[in-house]
């Protein structure tokens, strides 16, 4: 359970622009938006275009989004997600180890399937033990 609520605005806020739209690119490739009017902090284009989306691909997207945003508010995620760049070997791009905790996450969502559904294990546990 995440320790702020989750709300798509805040998720989309959470992370880089770059990433935000490789994510919605992949999940709604049918949500069209002017990336150049969505801001740092004012994503509400993109909220609007949200909010038009057909119900399953909205719903999908916010389950996602929300599943993200989840593991964010983990705080052991972090950890987790820099043992599976060693352990697994993953191609990282250059900078990666300056991002934020929240682009990386969204980076294992977008780029190993495999390790993103361990790191839902993991946390699933993590969540049970407390």
């Amino acid at each position: 359970m995440s320790g702020s609520q989750y709300h798509f605005k805040r998720f989309c806020r959470s992370v880089s622009r770059p990433l935000l739209q490789q994510f919605i690119a992949k999940v709604a490739p049918t949500l069209k938006v002017d990336w150049g009017t969505v801001l740092v902090k004012n994503v509400d284009t993109l909220y609007h275009a949200f909010l038009e989306l057909d119900p399953e691909t909205h719903n999908r997207l916010d389950l996602l989004s929300n599943e993200i945003y989840d593991v964010f508010e983990n705080p052991a995620a972090s950890v987790t997600i820099n043992d599976f760049v060693h352990s697994r070997k993953l191609n990282i791009p250059p900078d990666f180890e300056q991002w934020t905790d929240n682009d990386q996450t969204l980076w294992l969502f977008l780029n190993d399937g495999e390790a993103w559904n361990e790191l839902l294990q993991w946390g699933a546990a993590d969540a049970k033990s407390r």
